[in-house]
């Protein structure tokens, strides 16, 4: 089966790995031209720690992640809101949380699918989808390429996502 990914950020490259795990061997399609360099830190709390052993990442993801322990909140005047014993919610899930920086993360996926022979174009901006007369799903890049995969998975993003706008057209408020 042929399969096309649209974006090589976290969720793409996580459902690449996914299914090369199951003997897929899908194509990821990436608008930079290169990795990202950039971004926030993200928390992976036990549920994505379950499923980055799954994957067989999550050793990787420890040896360049953080281990919060503890989460405080208060307002603005200092005023504390509560607050949550990481490390007591790690051990009733059994998995650890994560901090990591979000181009940590990507470079650990991108390591994993290089090493699983996943390819990853970059320099795909896909700027449009649609039904070819068979019902097949299309997508066109701004390089002039188009795919027509057996299967095609959006995960180009929350904002300016062409795969959610072909989903949900102007009502984006249901993707």
């Amino acid at each position: 089966m042929d399969i096309g990914i649209l974006g090589g950020g976290i969720a793409g490259l996580s459902v690449a790995l996914a299914l090369r795990k199951q003997g897929y061997h899908p194509r990821v399609y990436e608008r930079r031209a290169a990795p990202a360099t950039m971004g926030a830190g993200v928390t992976l709390w036990p549920n994505a720690s379950f499923v980055l052993e799954a994957l067989g990442l999550l050793q990787d993801v420890e040896a360049v992640s953080g281990r919060p322990v503890t989460m405080r909140r208060q307002d603005a005047a200092g005023n504390a809101l509560g607050g949550l014993d990481i490390a007591l919610l790690d051990q009733t899930m059994g998995y650890p949380t994560h901090t990591i920086l979000r181009r940590d993360l990507q470079a650990v996926l991108l390591g994993h699918a290089a090493r699983a022979g996943i390819q990853v174009a970059f320099g795909h901006r896909a700027v449009a989808m649609e039904l070819d007369a068979l019902g097949k799903a299309v997508a066109q890049f701004d390089n002039g390429v188009s795919i027509r995969p057996d299967l095609l998975i959006g995960a180009d993003g929350r904002m300016d996502s062409v795969a959610r706008r072909f989903v949900a057209g102007d009502n984006l408020s249901l993707a």
